[in-house]
């Protein structure tokens, strides 16, 4: 699996387990019950989500790997594709930073010969 993409599924499981799990607290605290009882509710809720959450992960996981494999060819080809691009805009920013560069040390140089007089 593409480590780039890798990290968008976990965050999507994640997501989808965090929601489940806040709305299950949400649940149980609402409801009234004795500390110790809502306590072991939560536990049991946080471990049944945790399962869930792995669960749908793992049925999850082959097509979101099935996709980011169709969609390799395609980034690739776009990478290559905008290549140039990115080369030209690398190359733009480097001569404006020169520039700026240049400019600024000309203006401390003559800040510097400006306040020396003073």
């Amino acid at each position: 699996m593409c480590n780039k993409h890798k990290g968008k599924s976990h965050t999507f499981v994640n997501g989808f387990a965090l929601g489940a799990l806040i709305g299950g607290v949400l649940g149980v605290l609402f409801a009234p019950d004795k500390g110790d009882n809502t306590r072991e509710k939560l536990k049991q809720k946080s471990q049944e989500l945790k399962e869930q959450g792995k669960k749908k992960y793992a049925e999850i996981k082959p097509k979101i790997e099935e996709l980011e494999q169709k969609a390799a060819p395609y980034v690739e080809k776009i990478k290559t594709e905008t290549e140039p691009m990115r080369q030209e805009i690398r190359s733009r920013v480097n001569e404006a930073t020169k520039d700026l560069e240049k400019t600024l040390e000309d203006t401390s140089k003559k800040l510097k010969r400006k306040f020396n007089g003073i």
